[in-house]
Parts: structure tokens; sequence; C-alpha cells
């Protein structure tokens, strides 16, 4: 099995045995299974659980590969799982990538270190892994 599906823009990751078709299409050789979502993400809120088996997307067969190719915000997808012996339709747009926070000042409280002259031992010890 290898992982064809990851990201923060997706929400969720899904495995799959990529084959190709007589026609030379890559598709996969059975439907794909959701091995992972993103806690608080917009397939998490849908619904997407891990273990769901992706019958189809927007309308075509999950066994097509890059299905999930379009990952601006806005997109919207909706995805035919097979929960068990249960199918069901699972809707969801994808959403902005959370804003990084900017790293703190050098002065702020619990910050440790800073590079300066006579203070550059314990970066050098911290990127190898010691402690001071």
């Amino acid at each position: 099995m290898r992982s064809t599906g990851r990201g923060p823009a997706l929400g969720f990751s899904y495995t799959g045995a990529p084959t190709i078709s007589e026609s030379g299409e890559v598709r996969f050789a059975d439907f794909p299974l959701v091995n992972g979502v993103t806690e608080g993400s917009a397939p998490a809120r849908a619904g997407i659980r891990e273990g769901d088996v992706i019958l189809a997307v927007n309308g075509q067969d999950g066994r097509k590969a890059g299905l999930f190719r379009d990952r601006r915000p806005g997109t919207r997808y909706t995805l035919r799982v097979r929960r068990g012996t249960e199918e069901q339709e699972i809707s969801w747009t994808v959403e902005a990538p959370a804003a990084r926070r900017p790293p703190p000042p050098p002065d702020a409280p619990g910050r440790r270190h800073s590079l300066t002259e006579g203070n550059l031992l314990p970066w050098v010890g911290l990127s190898v892994g010691y402690a001071f």
C-alpha cells in the first residue's frame, strides 16, 4: 500500500495500491481507504472517519487517481464512502490553512537563548541534542 493523499489543505490521508489500466490511466486496484483524519479539519467536521472506503469523489469513480488535486480554498468535495455495510455521502469545502504564528521576540518570557556573543554554545549544544 502507498499513501496517496495528505496535507493540511485536504484534512485527511488515504491509501491505495495504484495500477495502470489497459488504456494507460493510473487507477487504484481497489477503492482507497481513509487512514487518518486531521482533528478539527473541514472533512473531520463533515464526518469523514478513519476506515472509510472512498467509492466516489464528486461523482467520479474513487479508484481514479488524482481526484483531490484541487486543494484551493473554496473547492467543494462530495465523497461517497462505505463505512461498514452502509454507504453515505459526505461533503465539505476546502478551507484556507490556519495562519502561522510569528516567532516570539528574543526577550519573550520562556525564551532562554539568543545568538549573542558568549551565548552561542547552548544553541550548538541544542542542535546536536545536548541540554545546557
